[in-house]
């Protein structure tokens, strides 16, 4: 890995990796191997995938046409095609590629949870590496090495390289793997356009986010003549991800033409409601304080500078091709924000492509190859000073963290419950733990599943553990984190609270013992024990 810098002309570019990866490696060792951890990475994909594969060995992929199985379900009869109702159902909105990755992990025998973040660990820093090779043959070796030391210590990159989902192991992979073929130098042979499409089709097997991307860069490319394909050629290649994406609906179809078609229709509305989201200023300001959030204190004014000296200095077809390759993978990383800014808002993690192309112009800052001549000499050391610090100062944020854990506890003990009042993080819950949790909720999270009335159970009366927990910023500076806190509202631009509610009120619950706080200062409580009652045609157990 180290080869891909020129070391022997300066050993600086060496040293800054080095010191990356040991930093790295510190973080690793201390935060997601250790222990059960929930706001670190995503616990509800982890959960999600360790219950689908849990569900697929019980019950077989070919009995939900490839589909994985949301909730605990032992026998096919019990699964809900309508993912609206049931305990357990059948999810059809999102390609299942790092669901069967993670049921072929299962087969060879890696199981445990540390295995699979290992394995998305690997995948991640090999599409880093991808990446870094880029933009080191776009500008210089040190851009290359500043690129890798900046995207491995970021906040979003370690928070997010080990979960079992698409946000930055596949993410990154599939989009360094497919922008390595089409920026490889010299004129495109015929196993390259192969190798391409294949990467195309694979790559619709496992994001949709990706799609869009490839679209708009691979596009621009051609279109800009950075690399030689005909607009022929750039339609066959277009092929692929159609053939995925068709696929897709085939299984669909094939599984139930009735709740397949109307799950997709109904999701695609509600993740663009592009009325609400595009023609609302909160939605815009979620956009830039999420930017500063997760890229660097200051990243947005030196986008918006950077920018303006391109479009000031040249014409746009003249520019370098480091910058052209920047501009076009910025609007790629922007435009699912667009399609589906209702899902951008609620997912965080669909920054992954825009912090990748960001982190370049930092990379770009930091190597000295950054000129701001419209400002003027005078001042140049004192602003890039200033750009530096916000840097160092959002890294540092993000690597100094606390992690706060599930209690490694309740695994060993015998429990015949575990239950969360965040209805999304219960297959997290359930799987990292090791029992089923009864469903509290409406709708796709459980419906009846279960009752707080003890006095008149109609099922039976199951006691357990009860976890409580909330979304908050995992941040240290009082100022930025009431900042950020503020998102809460713009996820949902109906919602009317500012303010995140105080939970220390939802820390009881009437008929059941006080709580024991986890972390008294963070989302973390456990109830213990908690009566349940089950109902009967819906026990889990």
């Amino acid at each position: 890995m180290l080869n891909i810098f020129d070391f022997q002309s300066n050993p600086r570019p060496k040293l800054v990796v080095i010191i990356s990866l040991l930093v790295m490696a510190v973080w690793y060792m201390k935060s997601p191997f250790g222990s059960y951890w929930i706001n670190a990475g995503d616990a509800w994909v982890d959960g999600a995938v360790l219950t689908s594969v849990a569900n697929a060995k019980r019950i077989g992929w070919q009995e939900t046409q490839f589909f994985p199985i949301r909730g605990v379900a032992h026998t096919i009869d019990i699964v809900s095609l309508n993912p609206k109702s049931g305990y357990a159902y059948v999810y059809t909105h999102w390609p299942s590629g790092y669901e069967w990755v993670a049921f072929a992990l299962d087969y060879v025998g890696a199981r445990s949870l540390v295995v699979h973040r290992v394995v998305m660990l690997f995948l991640s820093m090999s599409g880093l590496i991808l990446w870094t090779v880029v933009w080191r043959r776009y500008s210089d070796y040190k851009v290359g090495a500043y690129f890798f030391a900046v995207c491995g210590l970021s906040y979003w990159f370690l928070g997010w390289s080990t979960t079992l989902g698409y946000w930055v192991p596949y993410v990154t992979l599939f989009s360094g793997v497919n922008l390595y073929l089409w920026c490889v130098p010299g004129r495109w042979a015929t196993s390259r356009f192969v190798w391409s499409w294949i990467m195309l089709l694979v790559t619709s097997l496992f994001s949709l986010q990706l799609l869009p991307w490839s679209f708009v860069v691979l596009g621009g490319l051609a279109y800009f003549h950075r690399i030689n394909i005909s607009w022929r050629q750039f339609f066959l290649l277009m092929t692929a991800p159609a053939l995925g994406i068709g696929s897709l609906f085939v299984r669909i179809y094939l599984l139930s033409n009735q709740y397949g078609f109307d799950e997709i229709s109904s999701r695609v509305a509600e993740r663009t409601d592009w009325l609400n989201y595009l023609t609302s200023a909160n939605y815009y300001s979620l956009l830039l304080i999420r930017i500063e959030y997760y890229l660097g204190i200051g990243i947005t004014v030196l986008i918006i500078y950077h920018i303006v000296s391109l479009f000031a200095t040249q014409k746009f077809t003249e520019i370098s091709d480091f910058d052209f390759l920047w501009v076009i993978t910025s609007l790629g990383g922007t435009v699912w924000w667009l399609l589906f800014p209702q899902q951008h808002a609620e997912h965080p993690g669909t920054i992954v492509l825009f912090a990748l192309a960001q982190t370049a112009l930092w990379a770009k800052l930091l190597s000295g190859n950054l000129s701001f001549a419209l400002i003027g000499s005078k001042i140049n050391r004192f602003v890039i000073a200033v750009f530096i610090g916000g840097l160092v100062v959002r890294v540092s944020i993000g690597y100094l963290n606390k992690i706060v854990p599930i209690p490694n506890e309740l695994s060993t003990q015998l429990v015949s419950g575990v239950c969360a009042t965040d209805g999304m993080m219960m297959p997290a819950i359930q799987s990292l733990v090791g029992v089923p949790c009864p469903h509290v909720g409406l709708e796709r999270f459980g419906g009846d599943n279960i009752s707080w009335d003890i006095d008149n159970c109609d099922g039976r009366v199951k006691s357990g553990f009860f976890i409580h927990f909330d979304y908050i910023p995992r941040i240290n500076l009082p100022i930025i984190d009431d900042l950020y806190v503020m998102y809460q509202r713009w996820r949902n631009p109906s919602n009317i609270n500012l303010y995140l509610s105080s939970i220390e009120g939802e820390y009881y619950i009437v008929g059941q013992p006080n709580a024991d706080v986890v972390w008294k200062d963070g989302p973390v409580s456990v109830y213990h024990p908690v009566n349940y009652c089950v109902i009967d045609s819906n026990d889990p157990w």
